[in-house]
């Protein structure tokens, strides 16, 4: 029965926990680490959830602090990362889950707190509302992120039009 469990909760969670995972480590062995971390922490420490929302955010926030780990890591540091990979190799990597937009390589090489509230909002459809909620922010700190996320990319956009 526990295998049945896990089995419909990779169903219906791993594939945007992958994704979050990827927008993150920009890597599809280190995404896939992170899931399969997530979900042993939650075989591990069996929280309790008030509902679904709330098991969603506690993956959310779990995938999210594997993968701020991973990127702290003395391994991380000594690799080479998404920044050293050069334009021809970046566009030989398959994007996740069927993402097709050029634009989601853009939102890549933002810094954190702007690429994942500008992710989890046009790419997942999240609200403002959840995703404060999955990232522990206030809604205002997670519109001004996404206002000055938004802003960033017209800059990379403009630039690329006059290049």
């Amino acid at each position: 029965m526990e295998d049945e469990k896990a089995q419909q909760l990779h169903k219906r969670y791993g594939p945007l926990l992958y994704r979050v995972a990827f927008s993150y480590v920009k890597s599809r062995a280190d995404a896939e680490d992170a899931v399969q971390e997530t979900y042993m922490r939650l075989l591990q420490k069996k929280p309790i959830f008030e509902n679904e929302e709330h098991r969603k955010a506690w993956l959310l926030r779990a995938v999210i602090n594997i993968c701020k780990d991973i990127l702290k890591s003395a391994w991380n540091n000594r690799t080479v990362g998404y920044e050293g990979v050069s334009e021809k190799e970046k566009a030989s990597l398959d994007l996740p889950y069927g993402i097709e937009d050029e634009t989601i390589w853009l939102v890549m090489e933002l810094n954190e707190k702007y690429r994942t509230p500008l992710y989890l909002f046009y790419y997942e459809g999240y609200s403002i509302r959840e995703i404060s909620h999955f990232l522990n922010l206030p809604e205002s700190t997670v519109k001004t992120h996404l206002k000055r996320g938004r802003e960033i990319l017209r800059g990379y956009l403009e630039q690329n039009e006059t290049n």
